[in-house]
């Protein structure tokens, strides 16, 4: 900040093509310390309200000149700096948002709320369609990242603000707990189509890591509730496919890494606590794709192919795979205490998943990945 690139007093100092590539590196730099933090499990970030920086402007680079001495007109519909522009956006609405000030700054909250007049989520989202994506073309590559990625945030912060609420003792309405795992399962479907298509390969640096485990860790705590949900078979067929998608793209990950290790055990104890409530009413479900792939490879381990075999023994330091670490990045979404089950719609042992792969990252070598811990709140972490 020494530069002053946060502060548009600063910005507003300088020739038009100079203020501009300042603001464009400030966005960008807010979201690589956002990054940075979560994966030290640091919560305070430079997402907050407590700097002005005006957004970068919805313009072509040709419109952007040296010696400029008045700002373009910005762009009404999308341009080629759609993704910055749409990044910025996320960054003025996280910063200012109560839900996630809550899981990193939670002083900050007044001074949000005194800034901007907080919106929800779903009208968030609702802008974003209405005054980016609607103007899109699939076809391009960026428009097809910014779109994508996009949703798959906002599902995120749709499940991020779902606990949010609940943490203040709130009970969750059966329609509630519904939205929650839709959004969870929208979420993983988001992560499926930027990774099922060449057209964003050239990005995939960029998302490879971006996990969606808010959205598994959602949909296994209510499916291990009830097995029979009347989603059930829709969220083991976006799980299957997201899981083939990623694989199909190169996500080649340490299969013996602790992380592997223990999200196969997750899923494959899932499914046969899902086949045991079946068969109890007379009924068999098929294999979902997950499974089959996931017993597979637990079994080309040298493993069992059921969740017995799969757990976490004398794992070593360097199977601490930078995937673990961009894991436990992604996982850090704001997940409520343990204490905090009334009226979540999912069981409180949700935290107890979090809190044992953050055992691992403290205590790689001979850890019980199946050792519960007590589940801190999480900084809010979005890309």
């Amino acid at each position: 900040m020494r530069i002053g690139i946060h502060s548009e007093l600063h910005n507003s100092r300088y020739p038009v093509l100079h203020a501009e590539m300042r603001r464009r590196l400030w966005y960008s730099l807010i979201f690589f310390d956002a990054r940075i933090s979560e994966l030290a499990m640091y919560k305070n970030t430079c997402l907050t309200p407590t700097w002005d920086c005006k957004a970068p402007l919805n313009i072509n680079d040709h419109d952007l000149r040296a010696g400029m001495r008045e700002p373009p007109v910005a762009q009404s519909k999308t341009s080629e700096a759609l993704f910055v522009v749409v990044r910025s956006e996320i960054a003025n609405f996280v910063r200012h948002a109560s839900f996630y000030l809550e899981f990193t700054t939670p002083a900050l909250k007044a001074v949000a709320r005194e800034v901007a007049e907080e919106k929800q989520v779903a009208d968030f989202a609702k802008s974003m369609e209405r005054d980016y994506f609607d103007h899109c073309d699939p076809g391009n590559p960026l428009h097809y990242l910014s779109i994508w990625s996009t949703r798959s945030f906002l599902s995120r912060s749709l499940l991020q603000e779902h606990y949010a609420a609940c943490s203040s003792g709130a009970k969750t309405t059966s329609k509630q707990a519904n939205d929650a795992l839709s959004h969870a399962i929208h979420m993983i479907d988001c992560d499926t189509q930027l990774h099922n298509t060449a057209l964003v390969k050239g990005f995939r640096w960029f998302f490879r890591y971006q996990f969606p485990a808010i959205g598994y860790f959602h949909i296994i705590e209510v499916l291990k509730k009830d097995p029979t949900d009347s989603v059930a078979k829709r969220a083991w067929d976006v799980m299957s496919e997201n899981y083939e998608a990623r694989h199909a793209a190169g996500d080649h990950t340490d299969l013996n890494g602790p992380f592997v290790r223990h999200f196969t055990k997750l899923i494959l104890e899932l499914w046969d606590s899902t086949q045991a409530t079946a068969q109890d009413g007379g009924k068999h479900n098929p294999e979902p794709r997950i499974v089959e792939l996931m017993s597979s490879k637990a079994a080309g381990l040298g493993l069992p192919g059921g969740p017995g075999g799969v757990t976490g023994v004398g794992e070593t330091e360097d199977t601490m795979s930078t995937y673990m670490d961009e894991f436990m990045w992604s996982m850090s979404a704001g997940y409520p205490p343990q204490d905090c089950t009334s009226g979540l719609g999912l069981p409180g042992s949700i935290g107890g998943m979090v809190s044992s792969l953050q055992e691992q990252v403290s205590n790689p070598i001979g850890a019980d990945l199946q050792t519960p811990a007590s589940a801190p709140w999480m900084a809010g972490g979005y890309w």
